[in-house]
């Protein structure tokens, strides 16, 4: 038990002097802890399994009722018609970016910096 302790403590003097010298970030270091490993796995499965729609915000005004989910965002309407919720449809087409020009271009040259040779 006691070496098992020991390596325990290698492990994280080692991670911390990784963190020193700035070969790990500080967030790596925090993500190690192993107390939270059952949370982080509940998150990971929870963020890449498909949406349950657990919590639904509705609104509504003279113009119809909508719902969407808090979760994911996705968005519903009500169909009086139907009597059933459907997916909203797409009202407009994406618009493209317009094309690169001499107005639209930025510049990559820093107009505030001097090299150190002419400060003075």
């Amino acid at each position: 038990m006691a070496a098992l302790f020991q390596a325990e403590l290698l492990l994280a003097k080692v991670m911390i002097q990784a963190v020193r010298l700035r070969i790990r970030s500080k967030m790596w270091l925090q993500a190690q802890d192993p107390m939270d490993l059952n949370e982080k796995e509940m998150l990971f499965k929870k963020a890449t399994s498909a949406c349950q729609h657990e919590t639904i915000q509705r609104s509504g005004n003279k113009h119809g009722r909508y719902s969407k989910c808090l979760v994911c965002g996705k968005r519903w309407v009500w169909e009086e018609s139907s009597q059933t919720w459907t997916e909203p449809k797409a009202s407009k087409a994406p618009r493209q970016l317009p094309l690169p020009s001499s107005s639209t271009a930025t510049t990559w040259l820093d107009k505030g910096y001097t090299p150190a040779a002419f400060r003075l």
